[in-house]
């Protein structure tokens, strides 16, 4: 088998069904997205011919997308200087290795900030399931109010299958709430 970056595997062993047909088991788990060719030999020694048939473009080979559910971010509401966790759940039915990236407006969807990357690691044949999380911890005062928003990029190391979330409102940043205690002085106001 042939795949689209033109690289050769074998499918073997072929097995001989006695009834004109042979046929062998090739395990496509993690392999490239699109068309491959394949290539049949056949020879056996001594008096025959060899035989090479070339089935070019035979089959597309699709990765299905990763899925994504309960995004979220934790406080809802909270002051400038606090600790917000962004999540969200991902599952992958050809376990994949998944990449979700965080991005950030604060000027409602003017602009998008990378904020970090997460990995949920995957095991061929062994649906990858986990959570993505980034704490973000860097708003200022000037990122008062309602206007803040996230999404995920989700990667499944296939590039044409990278996809964003759909944008999500929030954390609505408030002032932060501080107490100040009095311990000690030296006579002063």
């Amino acid at each position: 088998l042939k795949s689209p970056l033109n690289v050769w595997e074998t499918c073997s062993p072929a097995y001989n069904e006695y009834n004109g047909y042979y046929n062998c088991t090739w395990n496509s788990t993690g392999k490239k997205e699109g068309y491959w060719d394949i290539r049949i030999n056949a020879t056996k020694t001594p008096y025959y011919n060899f035989n090479s048939t070339f089935l070019e473009d035979w089959f597309w080979l699709e990765n299905v997308n990763a899925t994504s559910a309960n995004a979220s971010v934790t406080p809802t509401t909270g002051g400038w200087s606090r600790v917000f966790n962004y999540t969200i759940d991902i599952y992958d039915q050809e376990g994949d290795t998944i990449n979700c990236s965080l991005y950030i407006s604060k000027d409602n969807q003017a602009t998008w900030i990378y904020k970090g990357s997460y990995v949920i690691p995957g095991i061929a044949g062994i649906p990858t399931q986990g959570r993505c999380f980034i704490e973000v911890h860097d708003f200022s005062c000037s990122d008062i109010g309602n206007d803040n928003w996230f999404k995920w990029e989700i990667e499944d190391g296939e590039p044409e299958n990278a996809w964003y979330t759909e944008p999500i409102q929030g954390p609505n940043i408030t002032e932060s709430q501080v107490s100040i205690t009095y311990i000690a002085g030296n006579n002063t106001y």
